[in-house]
């Protein structure tokens, strides 16, 4: 039995579970035993394809029923028969008020054309009364903090607007169960913060929250650690396994500075103050801050000067100005909403500005046409889904050469040098959606690539990647900034920027707050007036005395 919250009832009793999905060559799930209490509010990491999704919506009771598969074993919710369906009288439909799920790809989850109706669906399908519709949908906005935003269509959002509506939409139904499967991929770190808040707000309503994440930080407020790796439990404890980094580091999930640098040293704590001070005088003697070289080329890559922009009547830049120089690397942070990926878009030419100049290569780019701007500037969708369509990660890539007119000699060149830049060579023939989402990010990666810009966008590339996808794609990207391309990556991650950029550009409000070395800006006082928050290894780092990036680059420090 659970030592975890033993006292409470019962909510969901898992028993050999296995699940095969249709056509797959193994199992997804292979065999889990699990009870979850009351207030035993659970936090379920691991790696990509380890499980983690089936496993959410096996709690859902959607395996099998809505999603095809082979299903082995049973899930309880309390007295009912969750899975197998057949077994019992449960129906997915009236699981909605006891279950309530936030899929991970939460855009799928969004269909309506207002945000408000969107958030009451759910509850005009349980028959409620129109004025109890009405309070909850107010209830569920103001929660996720899109109060003022019910006549807003979805498809205006922004991503993590949209990922907070999805949050909403399931709330309204007032689950005694919330399931979130990695709920903040696409937020910054403020909205982070207040999805992870949503169990204290909850604590009258949800008797009981299920996360799936990539992120670390959760695990400081959930009681229980639960880790997944090919379809199994790996681990399962408290707070406790933060001070076991390798149970993270093998499992693709990133550990907690301050957990695993005390570890190191000896200690037991995450105050970061506390650590930081221990760690300073286990610095070698003399120990430097080293800031890498953050000197401006004199060519620039791309220019906005005195740029606007709007959509309809809400202004997202004004006489916005910035430029970035051939060979950077620069991470561009924000809030949601901020204009981060509208800006981006103005330097790739997907958007037009209303007034104001955007210079490519040193040439304005007014009046080129799309094939101009692709053999210059390219740009990765937030969402690879919305980039790739082609039934092979082969044919994806050389279907922009091709379109450019080139021969079938060259083009089969250019896919042959980037597929195995991308290591992606052996999956060539692969139908790039059955992937999992870090290979589907490097197809869209490559298939930008393939067409030889010399200026390479990315918007939020390490979204919903586990720790082995995230470095994946980041050292792809520091070996392309090493060759000579120009990298601009749009990001929440603030280890992301802080580790990999040279430079790094904050915005608030669709404007410029800060803007210089990475070193400098995250050990300065910008980023908290963006409403934004530098990993722990920043505070253990100013607590030592020292400017560092990471974790190891601190215990190299080290005597």
């Amino acid at each position: 039995m659970s030592r975890y919250h033993v006292g409470m009832p019962q909510l969901l009793r898992i028993s050999g579970l296995r699940f095969q999905y249709g056509g797959a060559a193994a199992e997804a799930l292979r065999g889990i035993d699990l009870e979850l209490h009351g207030g035993g509010h659970t936090l379920l990491m691991g790696p990509t394809g380890a499980g983690k999704t089936t496993f959410c919506c096996g709690l859902r009771g959607l395996l099998a029923t809505l999603i095809d598969g082979t299903l082995q074993g049973e899930i309880h919710c309390g007295d009912t028969l969750v899975a197998p369906a057949s077994g019992g009288t449960h129906h997915v439909a009236t699981l909605s008020s006891q279950v309530g799920l936030v899929f991970q790809d939460f855009e799928r989850q969004l269909f309506s054309t207002t945000v408000v109706r969107e958030v009451a669906f759910g509850p005009e399908n349980l028959g409620l009364p129109s004025l109890e519709i009405r309070s909850r949908v107010d209830w569920a906005l103001d929660l996720v903090g899109l109060g003022g935003y019910e006549s807003r269509a979805p498809a205006t959002l922004s991503g993590g607007e949209k990922q907070r509506l999805a949050i909403a939409s399931v709330l309204a139904l007032r689950p005694r169960i919330l399931i979130l499967d990695e709920p903040t991929t696409d937020l910054d770190p403020a909205g982070k913060e207040s999805v992870y808040a949503l169990r204290e707000r909850l604590a009258s309503e949800v008797e009981l929250f299920v996360m799936a994440e990539h992120e670390i930080e959760p695990a400081l407020s959930f009681e229980r650690i639960m880790i997944m790796a090919g379809g199994r439990l790996v681990a399962d404890g408290g707070r406790e396994l933060l001070f076991q980094p390798r149970i993270f580091e093998t499992n693709a999930v990133q550990p907690y500075e301050p957990a695993a640098i005390a570890a190191e040293i000896g200690m037991n704590t995450t105050d970061v103050t506390a650590v930081g001070q221990a760690v300073a005088g286990r610095l070698s003697p003399g120990q430097p801050s080293v800031p890498r070289a953050s000197v401006r080329p004199e060519r620039e890559a791309v220019s906005l000067t005195g740029v606007g922009f709007s959509y309809g009547a809400s202004t997202i830049l004004e006489d916005f100005t910035l430029s970035i120089g051939e060979g950077e690397f620069v991470a561009l942070l924000g809030h949601n909403g901020c204009g981060k990926t509208t800006m981006a878009k103005l330097m790739a030419g997907l958007l037009r500005p209303s007034h104001g100049t955007v210079r490519l290569l040193g040439e304005d780019m007014v009046g080129r046409g799309f094939g101009w701007i692709a053999t210059r500037a390219g740009y990765v969708f937030q969402n690879p889904d919305h980039q790739i369509f082609a039934s092979t990660i082969g044919d994806e890539l050389s279907f922009g050469p091709r379109n450019l007119g080139l021969d079938a000699s060259e083009t089969a060149r250019r896919v042959d040098d980037v597929i195995g830049i991308v290591g992606l060579d052996e999956l060539r023939g692969a139908d790039p959606f059955t992937l999992p989402k870090g290979y589907r990010q490097m197809v869209a990666v490559a298939s930008v690539l393939v067409m030889q810009p010399r200026l390479l966008i990315l918007d939020e590339p390490t979204t919903g990647l586990d720790l082995s996808g995230r470095r994946a794609i980041l050292e792809l990207l520091q070996q392309l900034n090493g060759a000579g391309h120009t990298i601009l990556i749009i990001t929440h991650s603030m280890r992301a920027a802080l580790e990999y950029a040279t430079r790094t550009v904050v915005m608030k409000n669709g404007r410029i707050i800060a803007d210089g070395p990475s070193e400098e800006v995250f050990y300065g006082a910008a980023l908290e007036a963006a409403g934004l928050r530098a990993p722990p290894i920043v505070a253990i780092g100013k607590a030592a005395g020292v400017r560092v990036r990471s974790a190891a680059e601190l215990l190299r420090m080290m005597r």
